[in-house]
């Protein structure tokens, strides 16, 4: 599980790609959407953070191996949870973005 500083890094590479009903998705639901709209240089860079893999190592995998690493990575990180945190504390996702 990613520390704070971390998970507010997550949240700010994929706070605005979550969508406002988010509570009241099943997880399937909720993970398609993201990942219907991320842009692939993000998806890139979300996976690298929550995965601890760089990205020659990520760029070897299938691509259902890394929407698998993808989605398991996101529930261990209890996104939505997340999500609601970030709002709830008006944590903007555009206030730090890993670069």
């Amino acid at each position: 599980m990613l520390n704070l500083n971390d998970a507010l890094v997550l949240y700010s590479l994929i706070g605005e790609y979550i969508p406002e009903d988010s509570e009241n998705l099943e997880m399937i639901e909720f993970l398609s959407k993201i990942i219907e709209i991320l842009p692939p240089s993000i998806y890139f860079d979300i996976i690298e953070l929550i995965s601890g893999k760089n990205k020659s190592e990520l760029y070897k995998m299938s691509g259902i191996d890394l929407a698998i690493l993808f989605t398991e990575k996101l529930i261990e990180n209890q996104i939505v949870s997340l999500s609601n945190f970030c709002r709830q504390i008006e944590w903007h996702y555009q206030t730090i973005r890993k670069t």
